[in-house]
């Protein structure tokens, strides 16, 4: 995915790939950043395996790479 960017657009903002708008008017700017924050990063999403018991997950980017079972166990041995 190309670098999102925030543009104006009729009376408040859009989101642009490119050439391509890919959301509507957004009122706000600053709503407009955070919601392109969030677009590139479920951009980022895919299947990975978790490094603790390999099983595959939908991993949100490169930090995120224990499955939710293995995330809860280490959180309970920690605490």
């Amino acid at each position: 995915m190309s670098a999102l960017t925030v543009r104006p657009w009729g009376v408040g903002y859009a989101i642009w790939q490119g050439d391509k708008r890919v959301t509507g008017q957004i009122g706000n700017a600053a709503i407009a950043e955070r919601t392109a924050d969030l677009l590139t990063i479920k951009s980022q999403a895919k299947p990975r395996p978790c490094l603790c018991c390999n099983a595959t997950f939908i991993s949100a980017g490169p930090g995120n790479r224990l499955c939710d079972t293995c995330r809860r166990y280490a959180a309970q041995i920690v605490t």
